[in-house]
């Protein structure tokens, strides 16, 4: 690719951002990103006891542990059962856990909407990342539409970008940062490079994924802008980008090896439950049209926008044999999908519609996302993106009776699908989780024996 079919395509994109540039376009974008806001406040007091529970609360544990504002409110023995409670083994830098803390001092006291609602703002990068992306790769006006329609209803996305959890802001400055690359390779410069930079470098200390996702697009955007001198500049880059959370990790590791444990697993790239696993978690977040659209939208994708969106893609694929226990388990592993696939879509998507007429392109554009949303409601999870609030209040309130029944007890032993994690926030008790069969299958592809239930309560007793 030369310079002039990069200017080209950059001029072609300014066009169509001055084109979009009237008060139906910003109408539209302002309707969006409401409805997107709006269905993410609804609930949002409930407790999030529907959507992956144990990670949630485990960093409402160690938030409630870390904030004084949180432990004033508790009784002597309730807040030595939350300290306790907050000493887990580090698995990431604890970002989202500190942000919540500042922001349980600012509002006065411990309230999990907070730390919900910075998710929420993390969500909203990835939609601001998103559109940005598709207007600087030359696409018209409805398709940065399109794709900003996508980001926001996409019905797994709903509940997912306001847990409490790190992903949906580390995807929210993923995302950013991409739409910095493209920039950045077509205008380039210093500042613009250092920028990139650092927006991804924080999306890295976030979560170490956000670096295996960009790390390719970075490396063929240089490589397609700067022929073979760009792996310089991505080695740089992606070094100082990746520096902070190196850093972490390796203080990590010296102080304790339980980070390398229970992480990687090739063997499971054999098993043919790995691969299926993998798929239905695809298809769970954002459906198997989507991805096959998203795939065939990379390929006709004009100009720079092109190895920016493989790249990531194929960065997604490094995550998924990095990470092969939880790509194929977890569906929040795949998260970030739903604003790459919007990327995908709405820059290539025009390409893909050449033969139809432009006067009826728009429409036809529309019609396809529409066709994509409505194929994600066949799945169970995306048909009630809030889960079931009126069960999930009774819960949490179960829970605060167990707590008082047994008075807060800091020795109560669980054998929980969510870890007693709930049970020790909402009834501050604190609790010994007997290990479950999963994790006994996890051990067993890492060499280790885990001990008895006898041993463990024999073990939590002595304590």
């Amino acid at each position: 690719m030369n310079d002039d079919s990069t200017a080209t395509a950059t001029d072609r994109g300014r066009s169509q951002v001055g084109k979009g540039r009237h008060w139906v376009w910003w109408l539209a974008v302002g309707l969006l990103t409401a409805s997107g806001l709006s269905l993410r406040l609804v609930y949002l007091d409930v407790p999030p006891l529907d959507f992956h529970a144990t990670r949630q609360y485990r960093s409402a544990l160690i938030a409630r542990a870390s904030s004084e504002t949180a432990l004033r409110m508790l009784g002597p023995d309730e807040r030595a059962n939350a300290i306790a409670s907050g000493r887990m083994d580090d698995i990431e830098p604890p970002v989202m856990e500190r942000l919540a803390v500042a922001a349980y001092a600012l509002a006065g006291e411990e309230d999990l909407r907070w730390p919900r609602l910075i998710s929420i703002a993390g969500w909203a990068l990835a939609a601001l990342g998103t559109a940005w992306l598709v207007v600087l790769g030359g696409a018209p006006g409805w398709a940065a539409l399109v794709a900003l329609a996508l980001v926001w209803w996409m019905p797994y996305g709903i509940d997912a970008s306001r847990a409490f959890m790190p992903d949906p802001l580390m995807t929210g400055l993923l995302m950013l940062s991409l739409a910095l690359l493209l920039r950045m390779q077509q205008h380039p410069s210093l500042s613009a490079r250092l920028l990139m930079v650092a927006v991804l470098g924080v999306a890295c200390y976030v979560k170490p994924m956000a670096g295996l996702m960009a790390g390719p697009a970075v490396v063929l955007a240089d490589l397609a802008r700067h022929r073979w001198q760009g792996l310089f500049w991505s080695a740089v880059s992606l070094a100082m980008a990746a520096a902070p959370a190196i850093v972490y990790y390796l203080m990590l590791v010296a102080a304790s090896d339980s980070i390398l444990v229970n992480r990687f697993y090739p063997q499971l790239w054999g098993q043919a439950s790995f691969w299926l696993g993998w798929v239905s978690m695809i298809d769970r977040v954002i459906g198997g049209q989507a991805l096959l659209l998203s795939v065939a939208c990379v390929v006709v994708a004009p100009g720079m926008v092109r190895p920016v969106l493989a790249g990531t893609w194929l960065g997604y694929v490094v995550v998924g044999l990095v990470f092969p226990h939880h790509i194929h388990t977890h569906d929040y592993y795949s998260l970030p999908l739903i604003p790459l696939a919007a990327m995908s879509v709405g820059a290539g998507l025009p390409a893909l519609l050449s033969g139809v007429s432009p006067k009826h392109r728009a429409a036809a554009g529309v019609v396809v996302g529409v066709m994509l949303l409505l194929w994600t409601l066949r799945v169970p999870e995306a048909r009630s993106p809030w889960g079931q609030p009126q069960r999930a209040r009774l819960r949490a309130a179960d829970y605060a009776r167990i707590g008082a029944l047994v008075q807060h007890s800091g020795q109560v032993a669980t054998l929980d699908g969510d870890y007693g994690y709930p049970l020790a926030y909402h009834g501050r008790i604190g609790t010994r989780q007997l290990t479950l069969s999963i994790d006994r299958s996890l051990a067993m592809l890492s060499g280790q024996q885990l001990p008895g239930a006898l041993t463990q309560l024999q073990a939590a007793d002595a304590r």
